[in-house]
């Protein structure tokens, strides 16, 4: 457990840390994006059926 601990704290070079950044830039955005989706989806639904939203 030390051991994985001491990895998450120290990272090996540069470019690890460098592919964490991206890695976690390409979670955010994908999140992002699942959300505004699924708001535009729900918008449009109402927008398309205004009487059972309520």
């Amino acid at each position: 457990m030390s051991a994985k601990r001491q990895f998450e704290v120290t990272p090996d070079s540069d470019v690890a840390d460098g592919d964490r950044w991206i890695h976690r830039l390409i979670i955010y955005t994908s999140h992002v994006t699942e959300k505004v989706l699924a708001q535009r989806m729900h918008f449009c639904f109402l927008l398309k059926y205004p009487l059972r939203a309520s």
